[in-house]
């Protein structure tokens, strides 16, 4: 099952590349990257070096029936993404010189680093401190369902840091990437390590990409992109290690003794998607007598509400059929696409999952390919790709738009200041001088207008 997997993975992503939309900047070219990762390559290390850590602490086994079914579930999302997005975003995507117009976004972009920036630098430095034991964090875990809430502050402000990784590419972008302007996301990856976070990184540092790569007319990665690429996965092990430990030391803060444990290649739980997806399958609908039904997307109605102003706010889904907490331990658990599918409603969940997130991604690439492609349309459609990375491996429509929120937020105050300052456009100013024309001829008489005319016509008879 493992080797027919790595075939099948083959198979679709050569039926992909032969295709004349295959770039980088297509939604389906992640995704396969994801699978390849944590569905193909992973399980064989797994297999073979008998990796048990997340068994041991989920407190579960599966069956090799369960482990079968993961595979099959696996690919059968693979087949669905690929093939959905291939068809909803087969547009191809040229590069024409429609970005030039860059110098003109240079002082919107420093009004958004200082709308946004602001903001995100003091929620960086906030959660730093927290980090370093310096102050409180208000953040707790609920024991019974093992989610992460914010008791006592504000979920925005504690996320309002990812502002920061769309701000640093924005930066460079608009200065042709000189050298210096890649302080900004040297800062950020030095805080943000430190904050033991690494998912922000890797985004961060893909949008950099997705912006030099367009910028420079490249389709796919090149050396020096290549080689950001394995630096943002060598950062990703490194804070892994130690949660930022080494970081914070390093810019001045002592650490506490940190827990660490010696795991072999990929053994980590950021690549465990293979056993979350058999934890999944060992519960639902085995163990739980049922399927979510979709239930757990009612929370993006709930989510947007700060705890603090909602007592008794539900943790999660606003509706539960079911905890996963009743049969394990599953800590830290991300559910992944097709994961996420299986546990709305199994097989027809994986095929409905995988096509909507297709249909998103690649609806947005489509609109990116057909537009203008000026500069706004190139971070804009840039930075919500960027939210692809983690919206694969968590797999829910939660994600997305909470992370939109914040990706999108700088790009969006960088055009409406760039609107502002070119004023109403050619068009837009022949549409006024119109409209006021029509009001002016269908405005009804003053009275002195009135008076007037009937003098005119009493003078007349």
């Amino acid at each position: 099952m493992l080797y027919a997997s790595c075939l099948v993975f083959a198979a679709v992503a050569l039926t992909y590349a032969r295709s004349s939309s295959a770039s980088l900047f297509h939604p389906a070219t992640g995704y396969l990257a994801f699978h390849f990762i944590v569905f193909a390559l992973r399980p064989l290390f797994a297999f073979y070096g008998n990796y048990n850590t997340i068994y041991v602490a989920y407190h579960f086994q599966p069956s090799w029936s369960d482990k079968n079914t993961v595979i099959l579930g696996a690919n059968l999302g693979l087949i669905v993404f690929v093939a959905a997005a291939m068809r909803w975003g087969r547009d191809t995507l040229g590069f024409e010189s429609r970005d030039d117009d860059r110098t003109e976004y240079v002082v919107p972009v420093l009004i958004a680093c200082f709308v946004c920036g602001i903001p995100a630098l003091w929620s960086l430095i906030t959660n730093f401190q927290i980090s370093a034991g310096i102050r409180e964090s208000g953040i707790t875990m609920d024991l019974a369902t093992g989610t992460v809430i914010n008791k006592t502050g504000n979920g925005y402000f504690f996320e309002a840091s990812l502002m920061m990784a769309t701000l640093a590419g924005m930066f460079a972008y608009v200065f042709r990437f000189r050298w210096w302007s890649f302080l900004p996301l040297f800062a950020f990856v030095i805080l943000r390590g430190g904050i033991g976070g690494r998912g922000p990184i890797i985004a961060a540092i893909f949008f950099m990409i997705l912006l030099y790569s367009y910028a420079h007319k490249r389709y796919w990665l090149n050396l020096k992109t290549a080689g950001l690429m394995v630096a943002a996965l060598a950062i990703f092990r490194v804070v892994g290690d130690d949660r930022g430990a080494a970081i914070r030391e390093f810019v001045g803060f002592k650490s506490g003794p940190v827990r660490s444990q010696v795991l072999r290649f990929l053994e980590a739980m950021d690549w465990a998607n293979l056993e979350f997806f058999e934890y999944l399958v060992y519960v639902v609908p085995q163990r739980s007598k049922s399927y979510d039904y979709f239930l757990a997307e009612l929370q993006i109605f709930t989510e947007p509400i700060p705890r603090i102003l909602w007592t008794g706010k539900p943790i999660g889904a606003p509706i539960k059929l079911f905890d996963l907490w009743h049969y394990g331990q599953p800590i830290g658990m991300t559910y992944s696409l097709p994961g996420a599918g299986w546990f709305e409603l199994g097989w027809i969940g994986i095929i409905v999952l995988s096509a909507f997130f297709a249909w998103i991604y690649a609806a947005a690439f489509s609109r990116f390919a057909r537009s203008r492609r000026g500069a706004f349309s190139v971070m804009l459609y840039c930075a919500f790709l960027t939210t692809s990375i983690v919206a694969f491996r968590d797999g829910q429509l939660m994600t997305v738009l909470r992370q939109s929120l914040f990706y999108l937020a700088p790009v969006l105050v960088m055009e409406a200041t760039a609107r502002v300052q070119r004023g109403p456009s050619e068009d837009q100013r022949r549409r006024q001088q119109k409209l006021r024309t029509e009001v002016g001829s269908t405005a009804r008489p003053s009275p002195g207008e009135r008076r007037r005319k009937r003098a005119a016509l009493v003078g007349g008879g």
